[in-house]
């Protein structure tokens, strides 16, 4: 039987991305090839940066927005044509995901990953042009109920949604600990404004008297690294954080094996689903978050975590301290987090969902 092949429209460079590609590209169903936004230093699947089909003239061509604009889909749609792809996903409804969902071809999927409508309107020019691309998609999914809704406030009741959540290897990340000594307290997110990382340093200021043994692993690369380790060090706590940089999930993997406890403290609705806390809790470890857009779906209030109000330092703190005194409850809510993951957020049967709706089409 031949293969049908999938041709992914995104950014290559996410690790997001990356785990749908590597599942399917091993699949005896279908090939994998890849549009990208940005060049990829050492790709392991077919794929071609978007560039590299616009001929050089064009880039030559007087900047006329409108014209440009038009001129760059004519030359998508011939790229298409050749290519040839049985399906097209695009991941992502960025300007980049536009202009490919303005090829007008079918059959297309578009998933929505949750900035790219949480912080745009269907109002806008660009909202617009995303709102004329989720009307022609043949099939739109969303990673949770709470984006599902957010989607349907661009295109109505006219279009399903399809859910498919963005889970974890369970295999992975298989709850096997590390001991290790004190309570060590995990922020693995960017470090951006939006995730409330400085929302954290300022809660361990508050109880780093009360809990002398807590350690904090800071994650992740983002335009506040300097801003957060200034911060650290102006209100004297710099020596209870370690800044690890961002990792791949491979060596990530090490430190949530010596972490007790996650925190989450974002600020914005863009937190339309929260991997982080996925990860933790298949992990086995309680999480802390803030209820934000999607957050509530993943993390459990009293369950398999503590649920927070964003930007409330005192009720960060209080939540850091209530876990760093109760083994018991971080026990009991990392057990029943990991169960939950397995029972709903499991990759394997996140893919096959995908897989099915591959089929349907």
């Amino acid at each position: 039987m031949k293969k049908k092949k999938i041709c992914f429209v995104g950014e290559l460079n996410s690790v997001h991305l990356q785990k749908w590609v590597n599942y399917f590209k091993n699949s005896n169903f279908f090939d994998v090839f890849v549009i990208s936004a940005s060049k990829v230093s050492s790709p392991d699947v077919p794929y071609t940066y978007y560039d590299e089909f616009i001929p050089g003239w064009f880039r030559k061509f007087p900047v006329v927005p409108k014209l440009t604009f038009l001129l760059k889909i004519f030359l998508l749609k011939r790229f298409l044509r050749k290519l040839n792809p049985d399906i097209i996903h695009i991941h992502q409804l960025g300007s980049f995901g536009v202009l490919f969902g303005l090829t007008n071809y079918h059959p297309m999927i578009v998933s929505t990953w949750g900035s790219d409508i949480i912080d745009d309107a269907s109002h806008t020019k660009l909202g617009k042009k995303k709102r004329e691309v989720l009307l022609r998609a043949d099939l739109i999914t969303a990673t949770s109920n709470f984006l599902a809704r957010e989607t349907e406030k661009f295109v109505g009741e006219t279009k399903k949604i399809e859910v498919v959540p963005f889970g974890v290897d369970v295999k992975i990340f298989d709850g096997y600990k590390v001991k290790h000594q004190g309570i060590n307290i995990g922020f693995y997110k960017h470090l951006k404004e939006k995730y409330g990382p400085k929302y954290l340093i300022k809660a361990i200021n508050l109880i780093k008297n009360k809990h002398k043994n807590i350690h904090v692993f800071i994650a992740g690369k983002g335009e506040q690294r300097e801003e957060l380790k200034n911060l650290a060090k102006n209100i004297a706590v710099d020596h209870l954080i370690e800044f690890i940089g961002w990792l791949p999930p491979e060596k990530l993997i090490k430190y949530y094996r010596i972490t007790d406890i996650v925190a989450m403290p974002s600020v914005l609705e863009s937190e339309t689903f929260g991997v982080a806390a996925v990860e933790a809790s298949a992990m086995g470890l309680p999480v802390i978050a803030s209820n934000v857009g999607g957050v509530s779906e993943v993390v459990k209030n009293g369950e398999t975590g503590i649920l927070i109000e964003p930007k409330k330092i005192d009720s960060l703190a209080e939540a850091i301290s209530k876990l760093v005194e109760n083994k018991s409850m971080r026990v009991k809510m990392g057990k029943a987090g990991r169960k939950f993951v397995k029972e709903t957020y499991n990759w394997n049967n996140n893919t096959q969902i995908m897989e099915n709706l591959y089929r349907c089409l």
